[in-house]
């Protein structure tokens, strides 16, 4: 699912140094005159960032093979289109470029005498990113259809070495990109300019505002404002300056879910209690009890709230009261309580998940089976929805010390197999579909993308990197969150 910008795209000036290896070609210029034993050294081009219009590229210096006393000097060229000649430095601004245009480029180091040396570059198209966390505390930008770094920018204080596992999803609300991170020393909530890489503002840093104020849950965004679970309780805060607005110290427990809004209702979990609170000032509307911890995310459809719990059940609760309407039990012959994928809605049905029984289509205002959809694999990932064409993703791990990922396709409306393939030995999670292609996070260590209509390798985006946390995607002005997140 996605959230709709009104700005189109996103960069870091921060840059990550990319270097592309390129053959190069040392020859006559066909306008200077005969020297047929003269020569320029090959050299090599580093595209130092590649943002929205504009992109920096250095070059190694040429010299004679030689030691001939001509001057060298460098002309710039992206697409067939000269851009300066006559340079006598080793880097070079381009301006006036797009982001949604390939650019294929070529520095030509050469000599008053017609000797010459080329080396080529690529800008690649920047309409698709990819941002995540990693564990140097930065928070990263990859190219959505290449595996190329495009920029990065510090979060707090830098270079701790951070479990990856304590940042947040990246949330936008248009120029402005939020993360949270509970690691001990940093702080909680930072607003970075996501066309810049400015910091905008820190806030409720752990010398100041103790060991509680740390927000354990995704953010959720809206209207202005961002909410989530501290150990202190839910929490609200001015998304313009980072400034608390407000928290509810009564919403605590082992266990907390990451919140929605719904109408003007923030409906959040801790522990065995659902609340509906109110966004405006955190007071409690209603709180309704069940079986069983939950965290990842309620969904609602129309006045019913649809949740599933580690005891294996799926509720149906009125949004208006906090009543029951229904409960399903899905507990399985091992009853293992483990977390389930949060819900999702597609059409008139909710599709939601067990460790033992597989996958249910539901009716969202009854709870009664539509279909049960089963493979005899345990536990499933997160969903992930391609809605034009009605397909639900999930992953299944199997194993113990070796493990198979399995990646399943099925239609919402009728629970059948679209496709299933095997896809890597890890542990597979962060599902999200976007224009064709299914994104997806093996363990924390590798980020991959492939043909969402077959289930085929893409091959678009595939890279090993040392941690990496969960991902969000921005393409075309859309935000594209995995089905666990708040603003899913």
């Amino acid at each position: 699912m996605y959230k709709k910008l009104s700005v189109k795209h996103y960069s870091f000036f921060v840059p990550v140094f990319t270097f592309l290896m390129i053959f190069v070609s040392c020859t006559k210029d066909p306008a200077g005159g005969p020297n047929p034993i003269g020569g320029l050294i090959p050299f090599k081009v580093t595209v130092v960032n590649r943002l929205q219009t504009t992109a920096k590229i250095t070059w190694e210096a040429s010299a004679s093979i030689f030691n001939s006393s001509d001057s060298i000097h460098y002309k710039v060229a992206i697409n067939n289109r000269q851009l300066a000649t006559g340079l006598s430095v080793t880097s070079y601004n381009i301006t006036g470029i797009s982001p949604d245009t390939l650019y294929n480029g070529l520095v030509t180091a050469y000599t008053a005498g017609g000797d010459t040396a080329t080396a080529a570059f690529v800008l690649e198209k920047v309409n698709g990113i990819m941002w995540y966390s990693s564990e140097n505390d930065v928070i990263e930008a990859r190219g959505l259809h290449t595996s190329l770094h495009l920029f990065q920018a510090a979060f707090g204080t830098a270079g701790g070495g951070s479990n990856i596992g304590y940042f947040s999803s990246p949330v936008f609300s248009n120029d402005t990109m939020f993360i949270a991170n509970s690691v001990t020393s940093y702080f909680s909530l930072q607003a970075f300019n996501a066309k810049t890489g400015a910091n905008i503002w820190r806030a409720r840093p752990y010398s100041g505002g103790g060991y509680n104020t740390f927000i354990t849950t995704e953010l959720t965004y809206n209207q202005g404002k961002l909410f989530g679970i501290a150990r202190n309780g839910a929490t609200a805060v001015n998304a313009a300056t980072g400034q608390t607005l407000w928290t509810n110290g009564g919403v605590t427990g082992t266990t907390v879910s990451t919140p929605i809004i719904s109408d003007n209702k923030l409906l959040v979990a801790a522990g065995s209690t659902l609340f509906a609170l109110d966004p405006n000032n955190g007071s409690e509307l209603w709180r309704f009890g069940f079986d069983g911890d939950f965290d990842t995310r309620p969904v609602v459809y129309n006045n019913v709230i649809v949740f599933s719990t580690r005891a294996q059940k799926t509720y149906g609760v009125n949004k208006t009261t906090g009543a029951q309407i229904w409960m399903r039990d899905f507990v399985g012959t091992n009853k293992l309580y483990i977390p389930l994928p949060a819900p999702v809605i597609q059409n008139n049905l909710c599709i939601v998940g067990s460790s033992e029984n597989g996958v249910f289509g539901l009716n969202p205002l009854t709870g009664a089976t539509t279909w049960n959809y089963r493979n005899g694999l345990d536990e499933q990932s997160n969903f992930a929805l391609n809605k034009d064409d009605g397909i639900c993703y999930f992953a299944q791990t199997t194993g113990f010390t070796t493990y198979t990922t399995r990646l399943t396709a099925i239609n919402c409306a009728t629970g059948e197999l679209v496709w299933e393939k095997n896809n890597g030995a890890e542990d597979t999670g962060n599902l999200i579909y976007v224009k064709g292609k299914l994104y997806m996070r093996h363990y924390i260590y590798r980020i991959e993308s492939i043909s969402a209509s077959a289930g085929s390798a893409g091959a678009l985006l595939s890279f090993n990197t040392a941690q990496c946390g969960s991902f969000t995607i921005v393409e075309d002005g859309v935000v594209y969150y995995h089905s666990s997140h708040g603003n899913f």
